[in-house]
């Protein structure tokens, strides 16, 4: 028997899935699919833990600590709160997701006295002030513990 694999392209591929395959096996019939792989990554873990605003992750204990920097930043809650009501928690949330880079150019627009723009889920524009962060900082984190989401690979026959 021959049988190939084959990527399905974005056409045949599911919203869920980041990639998919496909294998085939030559028949009588000509080529016929025996079985498809959709990975479909941690859409899925994401999905319920949007929903349920709480983390879904697996750990891993680290033989070896791993130390790194990271870019923290310290919010006036009261500031945010008076100044966004009730979307202070996503404008918070938005903040907290910046890469470190963006934590930065945060840092340098705040201090120059400008506002500094973030965009939350939605794609709402909200402009933070210099007066809703008390500080930007580079501290050194030290892991013991390795946090993921797990991936599915789903077959389907």
């Amino acid at each position: 028997a021959v049988v190939s694999t084959q990527s399905t392209g974005d056409k045949e591929m599911a919203h869920y899935a980041c990639d998919c395959w496909d294998a085939e096996c030559l028949t009588t019939y000509g080529w016929v699919e025996i079985v498809g792989c959709a990975d479909r990554s941690c859409f899925d873990l994401n999905a319920h833990a949007t929903a349920a605003s709480t983390k879904f992750v697996a750990q891993q204990r680290l033989d070896i600590p791993v130390s790194r920097e990271v870019v923290e930043v310290s919010l006036n809650k009261a500031v945010i709160g008076k100044a966004f009501k009730k979307a202070a928690g996503a404008v918070s949330g938005a903040i907290a997701n910046l890469t470190d880079s963006q934590k930065e150019a945060m840092k340098e627009q705040l201090e120059s006295g400008n506002p500094y723009k973030v965009v939350l889920e939605g794609g709402e524009e909200c402009e933070v002030t210099p007066a809703m962060v008390s500080g930007i900082k580079t501290v050194i984190r030290t892991e013991h513990v390795r946090e993921f989401v797990p991936n599915v690979i789903e077959p389907s026959f």
